[in-house]
Parts: structure tokens; C-alpha cells; sequence
């Protein structure tokens, strides 16, 4: 049986899937990565297909949806610190977990553990920076595109730090892969295969610039943050 909080990872994980795997992709697919939240609605043909059929007809998460509208307020940003970063090859960043973060309350009432969805997303938003930082900033989105191989070893718990250590496998324009893994006190605590993508919205309507510049200097400002203590 899979751990409490783990149920919706499993080893080969198809992200691009909204359909089945809304909540994962919502949480984890590059739509809260830089905290920005994006919803898929699908094109409006498809939507009258589903309608006409019952059944859906996306396999696919279709980049093409996204709009200045599907912008949402920021959620959850799952890592405190860039500890060292070596541009364009690998990155190790911290995450304290602490009991006042407010998806622990039902995370459990009685046992708060970070959900495993989040464990992952620290991996996601650590290799995104190394993205971000080789390309100088050039794609507003920078999203989950695939996870093969994760493999959860404990629970992570209030006033525990894990530090995350991803490697770059390959880093092109469009796509990357990397390599990733977590420690909690030297024991390892999560490890994960994944894939990323690269792109701007305004790629599908240039009126989209501008949401596209808004979310590069966010990003810019945050990276700041992130790596100023080092």
C-alpha cells in the first residue's frame, strides 16, 4: 500500500494527462512551480467533442490553452535557500518544513507529513533555476513535463530540512532532463528521473508579451531571494 500522502505518485508518471491527473499536474506540473497557477480547459472544439461524446479526448496538455487570464494568485514555494549552483550542470537547495504551513492541518491532523506531491515539486523548482539561470531568464514558463522513477524512502516531517541535489542530463531550448535527489540528515529521502519544458505565451498569441515579462522579472526577483545568503 502506497504511503499516506503518496497515492497519486507512482513510479512512471505521464504528466501531460490533465484528465487523470489533474490534481498532480495542477500542483506539480510547472503550473505552481514558480507560482504561478494555470488551469487546462481545452480548446473549445475539444470541449464540444467531450460534450457530444461523454468522453474525453485530451491526452495531452496543451500549452496552446494558457492565457494572461489562467493566471492565479501564487500558492507554495517549496524550497528557502540555493546553497550552491554550478550553471547549467547541477544545483542543491534547502526546504525547512515547518508545522505552520497550512496544508500540514489536513496533511495529517495526527501525523503532518509534506505531501509527496511537494517533496518532488522542491526537485522541480530546483532544476527549474538551473534552466532559468543558464538561459538568462528567456522563458516565462518552465514546466513539469514528465516523472519516471520516483521512489519515496520516508516521511518528511515538521522540523526537518532536506536538502535537494539535482544534476542536469541534458538542457536544450525547448526541453531538459535531470536527475534529482533529496536528503534529510544525510539519509536519503526521495529520488526522481524528470523532464522539463521551456517556452512563452506569447509564442501562441504575441498579445500575451506582456504576462510573459511580468512572470521573467518575477522570476529574476525571486532568484535573487533565493540565492542572496550564499
Amino acid at each position: 500500500m502506497p504511503a499516506p500522502g503518496h497515492e497519486s505518485l507512482v513510479s512512471d508518471v505521464p504528466l501531460g494527462q490533465p484528465d487523470c491527473l489533474s490534481p498532480l499536474v495542477q500542483v506539480c506540473g510547472g503550473f505552481l512551480v514558480w507560482g504561478w497557477s494555470f488551469v487546462d480547459h481545452g480548446s473549445g472544439d475539444t470541449q464540444k467533442r467531450e460534450k457530444r461524446t461523454g468522453k474525453s479526448v485530451r491526452d495531452h496538455y496543451n500549452s496552446a490553452d494558457l492565457g494572461p487570464d489562467a493566471v492565479g494568485g501564487m500558492k507554495f514555494i517549496l524550497i528557502d535557500k540555493i546553497v550552491s549552483l554550478e550553471m547549467g550542470c547541477r544545483l542543491c537547495a534547502v526546504k525547512n518544513v515547518s508545522l505552520a504551513e497550512e496544508y500540514l492541518a489536513d496533511h495529517f491532523p495526527t501525523f503532518p507529513v509534506l505531501p509527496g506531491v511537494l517533496l518532488l515539486e522542491g526537485l522541480v523548482e530546483s532544476a527549474g533555476w538551473l534552466v532559468r539561470t543558464g538561459e538568462d531568464f528567456a522563458h516565462s514558463m518552465v514546466l513539469l513535463e514528465s516523472a519516471r522513477n520516483v521512489k519515496y524512502k520516508s516521511f518528511l516531517a515538521p522540523g526537518s530540512q532536506v536538502v535537494y541535489t539535482v544534476e542536469a542530463r541534458t538542457i536544450e531550448d525547448r526541453v531538459s532532463s535531470f536527475s534529482g535527489y533529496g536528503t534529510v540528515d544525510g539519509a536519503p529521502i526521495l529520488e526522481a528521473r524528470f523532464g522539463l519544458r521551456h517556452f512563452n505565451l506569447a509564442e501562441r498569441n504575441p498579445a500575451w508579451a506582456a504576462v510573459d515579462a511580468q512572470i521573467q522579472q518575477e522570476m529574476k526577483n525571486r532568484y535573487r531571494l533565493l540565492s542572496q545568503q550564499n
